[in-house]
Formats: C-alpha cells, structure tokens, sequence
C-alpha cells in the first residue's frame, strides 16, 4: 500500500465514548508503520487528548514504547512516532476519566514479569485486585 493511498473513514462521533485504542499488525517490517500510526492517532483525538501513546515491534520481537501527557495532534511529531518503523504498532489516546493524568497513567501499558505483555484499553479497571490475583496464580 503507498502512504498517498492511505486513508481513514471514522465513523459519525459519538462524544462520550471513553479513550481510543487501535492496533496495526503488518506483514513485514516497515518503514511507513510510523506514518500509518501517526494518522491513526491524529484521527483519534476527538476520543481523547489528555495523553497520547504507541509502542512498536519489529520481527525479532524488540518493542520501543512512546508515550507521554497532551494531544495526538503534537505528540506524534515531539515523541516522533512518525518515523518508527516496525511490523506491529498499538496505540491510545487517553481521555481521563480514573487516575491523573499523567506519564504512568498513559498508555500502553507494558508488563514485564514472567511473559513480557504489552496493550491498552478503554474504561475503568474496577476489579484489577482480583485480575492481579488471579493472573499471579496462573504464573
């Protein structure tokens, strides 16, 4: 696919919604993934703009993680996801709505205990006592 030909069709907003997560799993490594995520975050903004993030992988499975407080529309060129490249990019933009806003309450998050997980989401995690419970007794 060329970046000229790349566009994105939202769907009519509707306000209230919460954060925005996507996802891009690609073929092979790319230099574009950068570009793609970057128009896919700007487009989210209306869903949120308290914090912006985006984590990449390449082939062999190395991540870099970007994130950091304020808007998609000047985050992507300061954290310069623009020019990553990569085969795998999850994102979100963040509209607080638990926690501060701030740079550990961006998004994604990572995990590194015996796997190493990665990942974002929209809402409130109201039960993750019992997630953490649960997930420590399944190793």
């Amino acid at each position: 696919m060329k970046w000229e030909n790349f566009k994105i069709t939202l769907p009519i907003p509707v306000f209230g919604l919460g954060c925005g997560v996507l996802g891009l799993s690609l073929a092979k490594v790319t230099v574009n993934i950068g570009k793609y995520a970057s128009k896919l975050l700007r487009s989210l903004e209306y869903r949120g703009y308290d914090s912006t993030g985006a984590i990449f992988q390449d082939d062999k499975k190395k991540t870099k993680i970007l994130k950091d407080v304020g808007a998609p529309s000047t985050l992507v060129k300061t954290l310069g996801i623009e020019k990553e490249k990569g085969k795998l990019f999850c994102g979100q933009v963040r509209w607080a709505t638990f926690g501060q806003v701030d740079k550990k309450n961006s998004q994604p998050h990572e995990v590194n205990c015996k796997r190493h997980i990665y990942g974002a989401h929209n809402g409130n995690i109201t039960n993750s006592p019992e997630l953490k419970e649960f997930l420590v007794s399944e190793g």
